[in-house]
């Protein structure tokens, strides 16, 4: 559904991306992961349009959309969840999905944008139950359901999200990715670009590692999550091994559990 050939693109004089490629088939959820100014916002924003390409392809359902402006690209079919959410704070959450369906009403589609809340509400109910409130007072969960809301409003084929875990707890994070992957399963294409390796490799199928803009690693997301030397180095495995190495080695020298710094409480 998506196809991304040698993209390169920057920022003035310096090159962010160098030739990244990657593939996001239909009804498939890929990650692409690295750490924090490896590239990944840069590839959805080149991508979405806001960052014109210096070289490759963007291709959406086999048609070339790198030379289209956004709201060209928009329309054909793609739509970015930015990251840190970005709502209209003044606006209601209403006014922020009509925003996400501007295409519709100005083209006086209104059976479509009626389809469209619909299914957001459905998707998100809080959505609704916070329809007349300003989005500026929503909590950040409630903002990030609004922002992929907003995106979904444009009927997208292909949704890219740009960390959307970023400031959420961790419960937060996991229903707002359970809802990623209901909509995979319902057929959305998603690429998501992702810091928080652990929440976006539990949900994908597919698996870019992207490191100074380049792609370093690819295949399924159950080999990048196998690979020793990409766990420990994005999924904090290492240390957590470290850690219980030293306790198993502390028990075994002497015979009672190692302290791990918590507090001893005897029984009276």
């Amino acid at each position: 559904m998506l196809e991304i050939r040698e993209l390169r693109a920057g920022y003035g004089a310096n090159l962010a991306l160098h030739d990244v490629s990657l593939t996001v088939g239909q009804g498939r959820i890929a990650c692409l992961i690295g750490s924090n100014g490896a590239g990944k916002s840069t590839t959805l924003r080149t991508v979405c349009g806001i960052v014109r390409a210096r070289g490759g392809s963007v291709s959406l359902a086999g048609t070339r959309i790198d030379p289209f402006a956004p709201a060209k690209i928009v329309k054909a079919g793609l739509a970015l969840v930015p990251e840190g959410r970005r709502v209209f704070g003044p606006l209601s959450v209403d006014e922020n999905l009509q925003m996400g369906a501007y295409l519709s009403l100005r083209e006086r589609k209104r059976q479509h944008y009626d389809e469209r809340l619909a299914f957001v509400q459905r998707l998100f109910p809080r959505l609704l139950e916070r329809s007349r409130q300003l989005a500026g007072t929503l909590s950040g969960g409630e903002q990030q359901m609004l922002a992929i809301g907003r995106a979904l409003m444009s009927g997208p084929r292909v949704l890219l999200l740009d960390e959307p875990s970023m400031g959420l707890a961790p419960l937060v994070v996991r229903d707002i990715f359970a809802t990623l992957a209901s909509l995979r399963d319902d057929g959305m294409t998603i690429l998501i670009a992702e810091q928080n390796a652990r929440a976006g490799l539990s949900i994908a199928d597919d698996a870019y590692v992207i490191t100074e803009g380049r792609i370093t690693r690819s295949g399924t997301a159950a080999q990048i999550m196998q690979d020793r030397t990409l766990a420990d180095a994005y999924l904090g495995t290492q240390q957590a091994g470290s850690t219980a190495r030293r306790r198993r080695t502390a028990r075994d020298a002497s015979g009672n559990p190692a302290d791990d710094g918590a507090p001893v409480v005897h029984a009276s």
